[in-house]
């Protein structure tokens, strides 16, 4: 690094470029210094070069200057694709929801060609008759949701209050068109007045996870039917089993991930590219090997010096 004619620091992240090449600096000073997140990369570079049977170094030194580009679009794709992604709660890329039903059309039909198909292979009206026979079903079964719920620890750490031994259920009933908001709802009401427990945070302060399985219920909107895991159940005659938690306690779970570690090579593109900009605005060129350097369409030759050979103060 060095310092510029405002004072600033200046990073020099291209090793090769010679110090002729260098301009406007405050200083004839060069200062060595880690660069941020030096340690890691290149331990990364170590294991990579290792699985591959040849060094980075090594591998760069074979590129040209398109194969450069590519690996440039290639990380800033990634960076695009990171941005895109939700990183916050529900909407965290990892979060597992519990998959929804999907109505498909009738086998060889679009959705431009409903006026011509018989109206009974709709998947409107056979979504339809599944309910009538779901619902057929239920009422000779007396089905009905067993939902678990337990006090989390009073301990002060994080690890300590997602221990939680779920030892308290109750049925709930009806449920045919009811929402996954419906059954919070009804099942902490039923554990405050069964088990008198003190439940003080309102049921939009918690969800439904499927037990055995991390996957949970999200859809306050969507009927309780229509999620793969429930409907299942009550067609195979089996009971379905949901677990209350705590949003808190699932998020700390699915945190945001760190920001995207940026190369070296990243940074040298990035800055040369800035450089070069640079250059094109101010109306000037540089040739990188110091042999000549043009200003204003000047194309006077100029002696190449190097800042150890200047004597005064710049």
């Amino acid at each position: 690094m060095t310092i510029g004619l405002d004072g600033a620091h200046i990073q020099l992240y291209d090793e090769q470029k010679p110090v002729s090449s260098l301009q406007n600096l405050f200083l004839p000073l060069l200062v060595l210094a880690e660069p941020e997140g030096n340690k890691m990369e290149k331990e990364l570079n170590q294991q990579i070069g290792y699985i591959m049977g040849i060094t980075l170094m090594e591998l760069e030194r074979k590129l040209d200057k398109e194969l450069q580009n590519f690996r440039l679009k290639l990380f800033e794709t990634c960076l695009e694709a990171e941005k895109e992604r939700g990183t916050y709660q529900f909407l965290h890329y990892a979060f597992p929801e519990g998959p929804l039903l999907q109505q498909q059309l009738h086998p060889g039909a679009n959705s431009s060609q409903f006026g011509t198909i018989d109206p009974s292979d709709h998947p409107l009206e056979i979504e339809r008759r599944a309910l009538e026979k779901l619902r057929q079903k239920m009422q000779s079964s007396d089905a009905y949701v067993e939902v678990w719920y337990g006090i989390p620890s009073t301990k002060n750490s994080q690890e300590n209050q997602k221990e939680v031994d779920f030892e308290y259920s109750v049925r709930i009933r009806n449920i045919l068109g009811a929402t996954p908001e419906d059954v919070l709802r009804a099942a902490l009401n039923e554990f405050r007045t069964q088990y008198s427990l003190d439940i003080r945070q309102p049921h939009t302060e918690f969800i439904l996870q499927i037990a055995g399985q991390q996957v949970y219920i999200t859809r306050p909107d969507v009927p309780l039917t229509q999620f793969v895991y429930i409907r299942s159940c009550f067609e195979n005659y089996r009971i379905p089993r949901l677990i209350i938690r705590e949003k808190r306690l699932v998020f700390l779970d699915y945190p945001p991930p760190p920001k995207i570690f940026e190369p070296s090579y990243v940074r040298r593109e990035v800055h040369n590219q800035y450089l070069a900009n640079e250059t094109l605005v101010n109306g000037t060129s540089t040739v990188s090997d110091g042999n000549t350097q043009t200003s204003n369409g000047d194309a006077k030759q100029k002696q190449k010096k190097l800042f150890w050979d200047l004597d005064e103060n710049l």
